[in-house]
């Protein structure tokens, strides 16, 4: 299940529509979240999702994050591990697992194991990733619930 991000989300007075963006492009579409790549360099442009925290469902984070390639584009037009293992970087998701689970029980999960597919990370240092964005995460969450 594919249908990506819904620019009439907020309904047809308030569509908000992708941005374009130049150069190399793939758009990969997933279940509540768009991610608009730049393939040549293995990294996104950005990504835009649609949350619903009146409708969010409690999936279980997993022991071990499960990332892994996105079946539908090529390995080698993907971050991996492995490019992150050489950097200094961690590898923070672009859109958290939990903004987009919600729906019914099964949608949250397809949508949470969609959030680990490596298109929908970029590399942040780890001050920003786990202690900053985390914070933003958590308010975003809180926004979306009221």
């Amino acid at each position: 299940m594919r249908p990506g991000y819904d620019p009439l989300f907020l309904g047809s007075k308030r569509q908000v529509k992708l941005p374009g963006v130049t150069g190399p492009v793939a758009v990969l579409r997933y279940l509540h979240f768009t991610v608009v790549m730049n393939p040549a360099r293995r990294i996104a442009h950005y990504v835009a999702y649609n949350s619903d925290g009146g409708r969010q469902a409690s999936v279980p984070r997993p022991r071990k994050d499960p990332w892994s390639a996105d079946p539908l584009l090529p390995e080698s037009l993907q971050m991996n591990i492995a490019l992150l293992r050489e950097s200094p970087y961690d590898r923070g998701q672009l859109v958290a697992r939990t903004a987009v689970c919600w729906g019914e029980p099964q949608m949250a999960s397809i949508a949470n194991r969609q959030a680990f597919y490596w298109p929908n990370v970029a590399p942040q240092r780890r001050l920003l990733n786990q202690y900053i964005w985390v914070k933003v995460e958590k308010w975003e969450q809180q926004q979306a619930r009221e």
